[in-house]
């Protein structure tokens, strides 16, 4: 009885205090207020947020940034607005009220994205870094290379030309892999997408050319791109992670009810940064006639005195700059349109955009076409949907090419004939009876109607997910996206076009087609405990499958050339078409556990478990943990005398991830056709001509990571720093196998490789004032790539599949060195006269070297000196080049005298961006550094005297300086050297250099002015791009990117890069 009344009392007097209390707030005065929100510098901020705390709803702030609101006296405003820092208002009886909001100059609460979900950078275990959409648009970039070079630690970017759409490499944390590849994974709004360049369609004739399947992205629909570097951000994607991880979020619609559109327009001017000096028609005569044989009487002519070079002007002759023939101004045209909002519980983001660029090289163009549309809504407050569906066309005319032809050992591509091309029009017979078998076509024929290249790439990326919440700490999410390719590459050449003259006429067409879907199911869990303790807990499945197919076919032989490659039947010799139909499936279980106490101390577990049919029954499962620990030191209490601190946390980590990135079936023996001879007829056959090996499994690479952020002075001051240790084992790798075998090659798992660096990523915000600020972002990374073991072998060569040094060993993969050494001969000048014994012809007595002239050395005879290094097999003359005796046997150079001769790794990258604000102004520099690294100039070869060089255009440089008696230069050896083609360290030079990569300027108006028409925000810019570049490097720029996988250092010359120049406009409304 006693317990009744207890409780009756109790419960009456909570009954009494939730009365009190009621009443309480319901006598809260509530009044009408008015008020402007504004930054630091006096500007309103449009659709600035305000609610009062504890209600279901707020409002935004007008054009002018004002608002009214009916507030209760005592409550709190939460006002808060992008970029800056929110602020908590007590209402009073005031009814007016001036709120300044200062910009938020903290990042560590920024929200990067991780593997399957999303973290604020304090709580960040890994090593992740991420560029923001307002970067992108600031620089202006066209494509995502041009976002990322240079401009994030631990990320190296190469492209392979100047040209639009041009192949890339990004490369994080050095390569992993020998052949499994090397490009990092690519998230693009959930779908997960293997870079693979094959996806473009490809010239068959004039270059090696590569092309980037993400040209169709369009930079400005990005809202932020995460880099997950080290493997516990990695693990999560388990066998597609080695490489890391670059994570593209496209924008959303706004968070408010209302609807933003953007406007971006540009347009810039495009010319080539650097040129080769080649010689002019007189100079070109002047050097075949010095090179002597029976061909002088076409070079020479007797004016009256003896043969002499041919006069150009006086013969009438033309003098072709082929430079300026083929190259014009270039124009670049970009717009943008984009429209984000909300309406009610739908949130939705579209955009339009495309790019003409009329490239420098004539007939060159190169467009694209985006569209996307993002949509989100609240089914209710447990179940939510939403999609996104993102299409882009490149479309690329033209029949440029760079390079030459796989097994061929000459330049056939039209970047590479620009420079080469003889400048004026003379032949020899022997040329007339070779290259003018079927008549005379200028180099303009590759840029003219004469020729037809067009190459289309569509890429359709499309998201569905729904999220279902059933109590508050669990979402449920299930997702599937889906990626399609589709590339189509139809050429023409006709009988007057260089490629087309021998084949009296040339089709082709090639055809490739991708599809690959993702489904995932995730479940995800969050609960604190204790206000303390923060626990987060994922798992899921998934499943993944790609399908690749092609289809190529040529004809040649076209007595009716007028309808081209869009009626192929004309061709009368039909090559063999080829086919290629490949599938990699793969499912996955994974899961992720994090725990923080206190924001102080975290821990996070990752596992997945990766099934692939790219290997057997046996291997095709593949396990991936890492584990990760940081702790924030500056929220202990020893450190609260540090009040300069803002933030101090250590980082470690340590994880496995995989790589099956070989083609489909390599595990299986394989069949490939053959012919028989059968009589007069051949038979078609078929024969084993892949080895299997079921025991092939998964390539593992383990990392370390000890990181540390430091924030100082309230974030003016924000250091990373990462230290990382990655070893790669059981490499996948196309070995050479015994003859015996009846296979030349099988994939094994042989070797090991690691990766060891530091990054440094430091930003200082120098100075932040209301009419002035200075931000300074500083990044540095530094990678030392080790081959520890190649399978009991020591080294592999590495050999040039085409151009001056086709099929000679340039390169090695050897133990101990990194991936990308240089191989060949030590460089040690030219033979000079004093190297031999000279015997007059006449007397057959001895002279010494000092009577030896230009003039009367056909006079005397000469033998090489004992004590001066010979060439094996060979008859050296003075100017012919010399080379090192490397292994100090019989003072002969042989092919035991080549060795390691450069490395084109470099050995630092660094780049500094500074950004100002002067009022309405904004200016911006960003200078890019890459140290320490080698380039095997190809191109030297054919543009230098060599006795095997007989036809091409010769640099201005090396015949006016050219050995002689008279110049006994140790750089250029004579017309007729005789080894200009063996790789040596004369063609390999030091690629460092220090570019001003970006310099952009900006005029914002002032929103007083704006909304008086209804415009929130409007900036004009102007943009310079490449402007400067300091460089000891000869070839035409240093950031060389050779289709050689094992030399990437190897240069042919490519599409010349471009200085850019243009300016536009930014209007939201």
């Amino acid at each position: 009885m006693k317990s009744i009344k207890l409780c009756v009392s109790i419960l009456f007097c909570a009954f009494l205090c939730t009365t009190g209390v009621l009443a309480q707030t319901s006598s809260l005065r509530t009044i009408k207020i008015n008020g402007v929100v504004l930054n630091h510098s006096g500007e309103a901020l449009i659709g600035a947020n305000l609610i009062i705390k504890g209600a279901q709803k707020g409002i935004i702030t007008d054009f002018d940034g004002k608002f009214t609101l009916d507030a209760p006296v005592g409550s709190t405003l939460l006002v808060s607005y992008i970029g800056y820092e929110s602020r908590e208002i007590l209402i009073s009886d005031k009814k007016d009220y001036r709120i300044i909001l200062e910009e938020d100059t903290k990042t560590l609460d920024e929200v990067v994205v991780i593997g399957y979900g999303e973290s604020q950078r304090k709580d960040l275990t890994g090593s992740i870094s991420a560029i923001k959409s307002e970067n992108l648009t600031k620089i202006g970039a066209t494509d995502i290379s041009a976002a990322l070079q240079g401009r994030v630690a631990g990320v190296q970017v190469r492209t392979s030309s100047g040209e639009a759409g041009a192949g890339m490499d990004i490369v994080i944390r050095g390569a992993n892999s020998l052949n499994a590849g090397i490009y990092p994974l690519y998230v693009i709004d959930g779908m997960q997408i293997d870079i693979n360049e094959s996806e473009v369609a490809t010239s068959s004739v004039g270059g090696q050319a590569t092309y980037n399947p993400l040209s169709s992205l369009n930079p400005n629909d990005i809202a932020s791109i995460d880099i997950l570097k080290d493997a516990s951000a990695t693990s999560i994607y388990g066998s597609r992670g080695a490489n890391g991880v670059i994570i593209i979020t496209t924008k959303s619609g706004a968070s408010s009810n209302r609807t933003d559109i953007s406007v971006n327009a540009s347009v810039g001017f495009n010319e080539i940064a650097k040129g080769h000096n080649m010689l002019d028609a007189q100079g070109y005569v002047d050097y075949k006639f010095s090179r002597g044989g029976g061909d002088q009487d076409v070079w020479g002519k007797d004016y009256g005195e003896g043969l002499v070079p041919k006069n150009v002007i006086l013969e009438g002759l033309n003098n072709y700059n082929w430079q300026e023939e083929m190259t014009r101004l270039g124009v670049t045209q970009n717009y943008d349109i984009s429209m984000n909002g909300q309406s009610n519980k739908t949130r939705f983001s579209s955009s339009l955009g495309y790019l003409n660029q009329k490239g420098v090289i004539l007939s060159n163009n190169f467009d694209r076409y985006s569209g996307r549309l993002k949509l989100d809504h609240e089914i209710s407050k447990k179940l939510s949907t939403g999609g996104s569906l993102t299409l882009g066309r490149t479309n690329s005319n033209g029949a440029i090419s760079s390079g030459s032809q796989s097994g061929t050992s000459a330049f056939t591509g039209v970047v590479q004939l620009m420079y080469l091309e003889r400048p004026v029009n003379l032949y020899t017979n022997s040329e007339m009876d070779d290259e003018l078998a079927y008549g005379y076509t200028p180099l303009t024929s590759m840029v003219s109607d004469e020729t037809y290249k067009n190459t289309k790439f569509d890429r359709l990326l499309g998201n569905a997910y729904i999220v279902y919440k059933p109590i508050q700490e669990l979402n449920i999410r299930l997702s599937g996206s889906t990626s399609n390719t589709y590339s189509k590459m139809m050429e023409f050449y006709t009988t007057q076009s260089r490629w087309g003259r021998a084949t009296e006429g040339r089709a082709a067409v090639n055809a490739i087609n991708t599809d690959g879907y993702t489904v995932s199911l995730t479940a995800n869990y969050y609960k604190t405990l204790a206000k303390k303790h923060k626990i987060n807990a994922m798992i899921g499945g998934e499943v993944n499958s790609y399908h690749y197919e092609s289809t190529y076919m040529r004809a040649d032989k076209f007595e009716d050339q007028s309808t081209g490659v869009f009626d192929i039947s004309k061709g009368q010799i039909v090559q063999t078409p080829s086919t290629n139909v490949t599938q990699t499936n793969r499912m996955s279980a994974f899961g992720r556990l994090t725990y923080d106490y206190e924001g102080r101390y975290y821990a996070n577990f990752n596992m997945r478990a990766d099934a692939s049919s790219n290997f057997g029954p046996l291997s095709r499962v593949g396990y991936f943990p890492s584990v990760s620990i940081a702790w924030r030191a500056s929220d202990e209490s020893f450190m609260r005398w540090a009040e300069d601190l803002t933030n101090l946390k250590f980082r470690a980590s340590i994880g496995t991830t995989g790589n099956d990135r070989i083609p489909a079936y390599r595990y299986m023996a394989t069949m490939g056709t053959n012919q028989y001879a059968g009589g007069d007829d051949k038979i078609f056959g078929m024969a084993p001509n892949g080895s299997e090996n079921p025991a092939l499994k998964w390539e593992s690479t383990r990392q370390y990571n000890l990181g540390v952020d430091l924030d100082l002075f309230k974030s003016r001051v924000s250091l990373v720093a990462d230290y990382y240790n990655k070893d790669t084992h059981d490499m996948l790798y196309n070995a050479n196998v015994a003859a015996h075998t009846g296979f030349a090659k099988q994939w094994q798992n042989i070797g090991r490789l690691s990766n060891k660096g530091i990054e440094l990523t430091l930003v200082t915000r120098n100075i932040v004032k209301k009419k002035f600020s200075w931000i300074t972002t500083i990044n540095f990374d530094h990678n030392q790539n080790k081959v520890l073991e190649l399978g009991g072998e020591t080294f592999f060569p590495v050999t040039a599949r085409y151009g001056p040094f086709y099929d000679m060993p340039i390169g090695r993969v050897q133990v101990g060195e990194s991936i990308g050494v240089i191989y060949g001969y030590v460089y040690d000048g030219n033979y000079q006269v004093d190297d031999f014994n000279w015997i007059d012809r006449t007397t057959r007595e001895p002279v010494d070297a000092s009577v030896i002239t230009d003039e009367n050395m056909s006079n005397y005879r000469y033998t090489l000196k004992d004590e001066v290094t010979k060439i094996n097999g060979m008859t050296v003359a003075p100017g012919d080049r010399k080379y090192k005796n490397i292994d100090g046997e019989e003072n002969v150079i042989d092919v035991n005298d080549r060795t390691i001769i450069g490395n084109s790794s470099p050995k630092f990258n660094f780049g500094l961006n500074n950004e100002f604000k002067i009022g309405n102004i904004d200016i911006a520099f960003f200078l890019e550094c890459s140290y320490g690294f080698d380039l095997l100039n190809s191109f030297k070869v054919m543009s230098e005297p060599g006795l095997n060089n007989l036809t091409n255009n010769i640099t201005r440089d090396s015949w006016e300086n050219r050995w002689s008696v008279s110049n006994p230069s140790n750089k250029y050896a004579r017309v007729l050297n005789q080894t200009n083609n063996w790789a040596s360290s004369y063609f390999v030079e030091d690629g460092s250099f220090v570019r001003l990569k970006n310099v952009n300027l900006g005029y914002n108006f002032s929103k007083s002015i704006l909304n008086k028409i209804n415009i929130s925000s409007l900036r004009i810019f102007v943009n310079l791009d490449n402007v400067l570049l300091l460089t000891n490097y000869s070839g035409l720029d240093p950031d060389v990117r050779s289709p050689e996988v094992f030399l990437r250092g190897l240069d042919q010359t490519s599409y010349p890069r471009t200085r850019n120049y243009s300016f536009g406009i930014n209007v939201n409304f």
